[in-house]
């Protein structure tokens, strides 16, 4: 994986009129998210020589499941509430990591059971979906750290795309 740790990175939407999602480093593309179906909240995430499925597991697509992207059953799972800034990552062996959003400044900070801040990401205002991302710790420490960025980038757009429904 190429080190992500302490840099500029961008998740963007190139075209304004396709689903799909790039997060570059400069002019270098390390992952992508794309949504093939209008029809469907499920996504398909590649990078950092991995590919991962992102799938609503609840109507409200509150619940997200998290596998390889060939395979069915989820290895992770996250749980959001409605009301609540804070959503609990599940991953295999008891592990577990928290995703809080701060309502007013579109941020996202994924955090580890500690409280320690793994990545953060901050929506940007533009026309077209685009948001800043940090991430302050490698992937030695966080192996999970290549799915996490794209997990992390999905939660924003779902978010966003339900507030502007209304």
């Amino acid at each position: 994986m190429t080190e992500v740790t302490n840099k500029s990175l961008i998740w963007r939407q190139p075209s304004f009129w396709k689903r799909h999602y790039e997060l570059r480093d400069g002019d270098t593309l390390l992952a992508s998210l794309d949504q093939p179906s209008i029809w469907s909240s499920e996504a398909i995430g590649k990078g950092f020589d991995g590919g991962w499925r992102f799938k609503p597991l609840d109507f409200w697509n509150l619940d997200i499941g998290v596998s390889k992207e060939r395979q069915e059953l989820p290895f992770a799972t996250l749980r959001q509430r409605v009301w609540k800034r804070e959503a609990l990552l599940e991953l295999p062996k008891g592990k577990r990591l928290y995703l809080v959003r701060t309502f007013f400044e579109g941020t996202y900070s994924l955090l580890d059971e500690r409280g320690v801040v793994l990545l953060q990401l901050k929506n940007k205002l533009a026309l077209k979906y685009e948001a800043a991302v940090q991430v302050f710790t490698n992937q030695f420490d966080c192996p999970e750290l290549p799915w996490l960025l794209i997990l992390t980038w999905y939660v924003a757009l779902i978010r966003r795309r339900r507030a502007r429904r209304g």
